[in-house]
């Protein structure tokens, strides 16, 4: 049995969803089966326009929290309030989570029935200005990539054709691209105010990359 402070290392056991999902697809994984086995009866994803951009959406389709699956640093939002009476579940980056906490004290949220799944967060990006310094800074087209990933401080993007380039996010938030401004003054960077805590940080040796490493941090 897991008890609040137990930490694990885990991934998705659907293989669809652990190589299309980031670091495993082990968030994924968790928001479809609490939504499957009847835990929750809603969930908070974003569905995907393209590789920067996604719209949140409130669904009880399980196809639809599998299709969320991915990271994306260039994204937005907590929608928990809008399904009041419901037990709902939500991915949130430390500031979302700490958005639920400040909705639940004022009474437009139910936190006993919204479930945070806690995403560690080095930064969220605004898509327009991604796509810019992909262009400017990276000289790749941005329907080009496939794929991004945030790595011992540099800013990683993959192509269609299987290339990577990375670029330290200091450099680049010197050239005045990079993370949102109120990001790089953040210190809240794992949500340990969520329900359980995830992220790749931590995941060593072989599964680096392929797994994502976890805190539970309430029952």
């Amino acid at each position: 049995m897991v008890e609040v402070g137990d930490m694990l290392v885990g991934y998705a056991t659907d293989e669809n969803v652990r190589s299309r999902g980031a670091s495993g697809g082990l968030v994924t994984a968790v928001l479809a089966a609490a939504l499957e086995k009847g835990l929750v009866e809603n969930v908070v994803v974003m569905k995907h326009i393209n590789e920067f951009e996604a719209v949140p959406i409130i669904t009880d389709d399980l196809d639809e929290v599998l299709a969320s699956t991915g990271s994306l640093h260039s994204v937005p939002v907590n929608l928990a309030k809008y399904a009041v009476g419901r037990k709902v579940a939500m991915p949130a980056k430390p500031c979302d989570a700490q958005a639920v906490i400040e909705q639940g004290k004022r009474g437009m949220i139910d936190p006993d029935n919204t479930y945070v799944v806690g995403l560690n967060c080095g930064g969220s990006m605004h898509p327009v200005t991604t796509k810019k310094m992909l262009v400017e800074m990276y000289d790749i087209d941005p329907e080009d990539v496939v794929g991004e990933d945030i790595e011992k401080g540099k800013l990683i993007f993959k192509t269609k054709n299987g290339e990577e380039k990375a670029i330290a996010i200091d450099e680049l938030e010197e050239a005045g691209f990079g993370r949102r401004e109120s990001c790089r003054f953040c210190t809240l960077k794992i949500p340990m105010n969520a329900d359980i805590a995830c992220g790749n940080w931590g995941v060593i040796g072989d599964m680096a990359g392929s797994a994502t490493f976890c805190q539970v941090m309430n029952e």
